[in-house]
């Protein structure tokens, strides 16, 4: 009953008993009568109205993509509740999350709290339930919050970039275009849509601070760099390459490249790579060529060689070139080529020995031969040998004084070099 006259009097019961609209705080009467008789008792209870949890909005949980840019990732729900709650009490209230409205109002198709997305934007509704009223419970008409899958930026690593010192004083310092490398970072990255900074340190690069200003002039280094989507900067990439100042290639005063003329023409043929070693004289890093001309040299084009026959009779000038291959710079150097006459042997005779033991053997003094097969020439040397073979090769020299080792008669080979 409403009332507790209503309950005495067993008048204007409550018909509706399990559709009844109260209000809070509302007391109803209950009459207790004993069967066939006029005794009875009056007993009451309240009803109690609890509001509707409220849900607090929360702001998105927003996560980078792995470079496969799929928008699927995974996200810990949970990390939403004590939010959602607001200042309700954890421990008297389950929270639960749903992708439609209608699975939250029905509480099915919950969500798992580490939830995989299928697309790089959804939006989740929320269930607030009382532990003590299961049938008290708020449901979210409108997305709480958005699981928002961001690309995630990538920085392709590039190549270092290696100049030559700029100096000329041993300090070995250059000027660096960094932007020369921002395509090669990007890779397939529109250019409109990310950015490419560079820094000096990994902290800079991880925050996006002090980015420097191309181009820069300094020694070697390392660079860090940041790339960044316009609007997501949570999700950003970073590499780091080197930049490397190189000593300017040194000049060698290069001694001649001889040849030997066969025919008095002043022609030969020449290996110019048999001058590498000592262009190089100990750099490493570098590349070697040969040019007929002092501007193709600078120009780097028309190499000539290795074999190379001279057009110019007797002495003829070309140019060698050393270029650091990382840093493409370079240095030009002369280099002479001299063709030397062939020694031409003049005839020479030795007098014959006396036999002092009949044995056929003696020790001949040869010092005089070599003027006589010398004659009027220059700069030639004489050595004497056993046989022909030991000659070409200039091996086994015998000396000024031989013994014979074959009786009566032996003949001696010379070697007349240029």
């Amino acid at each position: 009953h409403n009332t507790e006259l209503d309950a005495e009097n067993d008048s204007n019961n409550i018909a509706n008993l399990t559709t009844y609209e109260g209000f809070d705080d509302e007391v109803i009467y209950i009459r207790f009568e004993y069967l066939d008789s006029d005794c009875f008792e009056i007993e009451t209870f309240q009803l109690n109205v609890l509001d509707a949890q409220d849900i607090f909005p929360v702001s998105d949980i927003v996560l980078c993509d792995d470079v496969s840019n799929d928008g699927v990732e995974v996200f810990d729900l949970d990390q939403q509740t004590l939010g959602v709650l607001g200042s309700l009490n954890i421990s008297d209230y389950n929270v639960s999350y749903y992708i439609t409205f209608d699975d939250a109002n029905l509480s099915q198709n919950e969500l798992e709290s580490s939830h995989q997305t299928s697309t790089n934007l959804e939006s989740i509704y929320v269930r607030i339930d009382s532990i003590d009223d299961s049938a008290c419970y708020s449901v979210s008409p409108i997305p709480v919050f958005n699981l928002i899958v961001s690309n995630q930026a990538e920085a392709n690593t590039p190549t270092d970039l290696v100049l030559c010192d700029e100096t000329s004083t041993g300090s070995l310092e250059a000027t660096f275009d960094l932007e020369t490398q921002t395509s090669t970072i990007l890779g397939t990255q529109d250019p409109l849509t990310f950015t490419v900074t560079y820094h000096v340190s990994q902290m800079d690069a991880d925050s996006g601070d002090s980015p420097l200003i191309s181009p820069i002039t300094g020694s070697s280094q390392t660079i860090y760099v940041r790339v960044e989507e316009a609007g997501v900067p949570a999700c950003y990439a970073t590499t780091e390459f080197d930049l490397i100042v190189d000593p300017i290639p040194f000049a060698t005063l290069m001694t001649p490249l001889n040849g030997c003329d066969d025919d008095t023409d002043g022609i030969t043929s020449f290996t110019l790579t048999d001058k590498d070693a000592e262009a190089l004289n100990g750099q490493t890093g570098l590349s070697v060529s040969y040019h007929a001309t002092e501007s193709d040299a600078e120009d780097n084009i028309l190499e000539i060689g290795p074999i190379y026959t001279n057009t110019v009779s007797f002495t003829e000038q070309v140019w060698i070139r050393l270029t650091n291959i990382a840093a493409d710079c370079y240095i030009t150097m002369p280099l002479d080529l001299l063709v030397n006459p062939l020694p031409v042997p003049e005839s020479a005779t030795i007098a014959p020995l006396c036999d002092d033991d009949t044995d056929g053997l003696q020790t001949f003094d040869l010092s005089g031969v070599a003027s006589q097969v010398i004659g009027a020439q220059t700069g030639v040397v004489v050595t004497y040998h056993s046989t022909q073979s030991d000659a070409d090769t200039s091996s086994n020299a015998l000396g000024t004084n031989v013994t014979t080792t074959t009786p009566d008669l032996q003949t001696i080979y010379i070697r007349l070099e240029n």
